[in-house]
């Protein structure tokens, strides 16, 4: 009977042992995978910032005084930057021609965050109306914006004195448990118009 009792206690204690080892398994699993959907995401985000920053550090360059800068932007009904076109020359020779970049916003998907369904976005650039570049359809916020002196939003190209930018990206795969669902990122440049 003994050997019974010692046969099933050792039998229990083992499978506690398996099913802790098996959770803990898991658990590390799934730290992993939220660990490389943020850096995927984050990689993605710093990108986008990076050509997006590139781009608007030359809003205006080379302009002649008088001659159209900014095309203009038009929101969506979220309030995101559905358009946002602009001028530039396209080196810093004032024998290149000016080129055009527009940055066009289209929906792409949606996704659940914090229990919300959350719409989708994918930033177009175009060169002249020709795409040459996107970024992820990942996008859930996108907004760029015209800044006068004091940091007041506002409409006009004569006025502004700064170019903000932000955006927020949801991670590729990202489950109801992962702790970061969305990646962020801004900044405000001065405008170079002349």
């Amino acid at each position: 009977m003994s050997f019974i009792l010692d046969n099933l206690t050792a039998t229990i204690i083992g499978t506690v042992a398996l099913l802790i080892i098996l959770t803990m398994q898991h658990q590390v699993r799934e730290s992993s995978t939220e660990r490389t959907a943020v850096y995927m995401a984050k990689n993605q985000s710093l990108e986008l910032g990076n050509w997006m920053q590139r781009d608007l550090s030359n809003f205006g360059a080379g302009i002649n005084p008088g001659q159209p800068v900014f095309d203009g932007t038009e929101k969506n009904a979220a309030g995101l930057t559905k358009t946002f076109s602009f001028r530039r020359r396209a080196d810093s020779t004032a024998a290149s021609p000016v080129i055009q970049i527009s940055y066009e916003l289209a929906q792409k998907d949606s996704v659940k965050l914090n229990g919300n369904y959350v719409k989708l976005y994918q930033v177009i650039r175009k060169v002249d109306g020709v795409k040459t570049g996107s970024s992820p359809a990942l996008l859930t916020d996108f907004v760029i914006e015209l800044l006068d002196a004091t940091g007041a939003t506002t409409y006009a190209a004569s006025a502004a004195a700064y170019l903000r930018v932000r955006f927020a990206m949801a991670l590729p795969f990202a489950r109801d448990r992962f702790f970061i669902r969305q990646t962020h990122w801004a900044t405000t440049l001065p405008l170079n118009t002349v």
